[in-house]
């Protein structure tokens, strides 16, 4: 490790770029969600926490599925292509030439100045901050993808006229009693749309109630076995 180095600033980077990532996958989500809809983001809008923590759901999945794959793969080099690599390259000095030879071409003999050594890192470093850069806009297109489809299924929802009775509203609005279904809630405001004329209302986030879904008790094992 590097003396000149700063664990905590190291740290620091890590934590701002993780940040950084969860509010840009909510906002893009939610962009993606609040424009097929035609909703107003400025309406509902949220708070840092409500950005960050939706962000950490969304991607959470993703992100593990890649550690999970990329864990895999660093095994399978680490334990199966590397030793069998060296075990091959010790016992013929035919391979181990070959071997040579391709790295010579690909790396070269040649031995770098110390100018040459730097200005070609800060070619590798440029590479790879890119290759960072696109793979970060191409995961915003695809949370912003998740939803479109997320308001894709609302729209189909609507038009099937068959929505269950726990994703419905009741909210009460200039006097007037309104069933709902539920679109989304910002820090202040929500969102509900009337299935029957397809009707957007906003509402303060307060004062609207819902029926909880049914769900099936299980009983206790004791209670389930025959006595």
């Amino acid at each position: 490790m590097d003396a000149k180095r700063n664990p905590l600033f190291d740290s620091g980077i890590a934590l701002a770029a993780v940040t950084a990532f969860l509010y840009c996958a909510s906002a893009a989500y939610t962009g993606g969600y609040l424009d097929l809809l035609g909703l107003d983001g400025d309406v509902l809008d949220r708070n840092f926490q409500q950005i960050l923590y939706h962000g950490f759901l969304i991607s959470f999945a993703s992100a593990f599925l890649f550690l999970f794959f990329y864990a895999i793969a660093r095994f399978i080099y680490s334990h199966g292509v590397l030793p069998g690599l060296n075990d091959e390259l010790r016992k013929s000095w035919k391979r181990k030439r070959q071997y040579l030879r391709v790295k010579n071409w690909w790396i070269g003999k040649r031995k770098d100045s110390e100018i040459e050594q730097r200005e070609k890192q800060h070619t590798v470093t440029f590479a790879l901050l890119g290759a960072v850069f696109f793979v970060f806009i191409l995961s915003l297109v695809y949370f912003e993808s998740k939803g479109k489809e997320a308001a894709t299924q609302v729209k189909l929802k609507i038009k099937s006229k068959s929505i269950p009775e726990h994703e419905m509203i009741t909210v009460s609005i200039n006097g007037q009693t309104l069933k709902l279904l539920y679109l989304m809630c910002g820090a202040r405001n929500c969102a509900g749309v009337a299935p029957e004329t397809s009707v957007v209302y906003y509402f303060p986030q307060n004062g609207h109630s819902y029926v909880l879904p049914v769900a099936k008790d299980r009983l206790p094992t004791q209670e389930r076995l025959p006595k």
